[in-house]
């Protein structure tokens, strides 16, 4: 955070320069034209690319190390539920081993009402 910090100030800095320097410029008669033309402008504009990389850089790190602190707890969740589950598991069962998750028993039959959307009559007298 610091190096962005950094980076964004002296681009702010420059940049005040910069503005600086045209508005002398200015002062002493010069035309904008001859200004921009002058040997300082690629200077200024040196540094100000200089420290927009240095504050790319910076965020460029700063979002990888966010992605990496991200990736630690969910990846630490996952592994806590996983032993939660095979812990659950074996408390039931000590001595089964846990392994891959069986079908349950069927579903009871719903009654008259699934037999209709089949089509067949159905007498609730019955």
């Amino acid at each position: 955070m610091d190096e962005i910090a950094a980076a964004q100030w002296r681009m702010m800095r420059v940049e005040a320069a910069q503005n600086s320097f045209f508005e002398l410029e200015q002062g002493r008669g010069c035309s904008p034209v001859a200004i921009l033309l002058s040997a300082a402008i690629p200077k200024f504009q040196k540094y100000a690319s200089t420290y927009r990389r240095a504050a790319e850089s910076a965020w460029k790190k700063l979002e990888a190390i966010r992605k990496e602190s991200n990736a630690e707890p969910r990846a630490a969740k996952l592994q806590k539920e996983l032993h939660k589950t095979e812990s659950a598991a074996t408390s039931l069962n000590p001595r089964r081993k846990p392994g891959p998750v069986r079908p349950g028993p069927r579903a009871p039959d719903p009654g008259p009402r699934s037999r209709r959307a089949k089509g067949e009559t159905v007498s609730l007298r019955d």
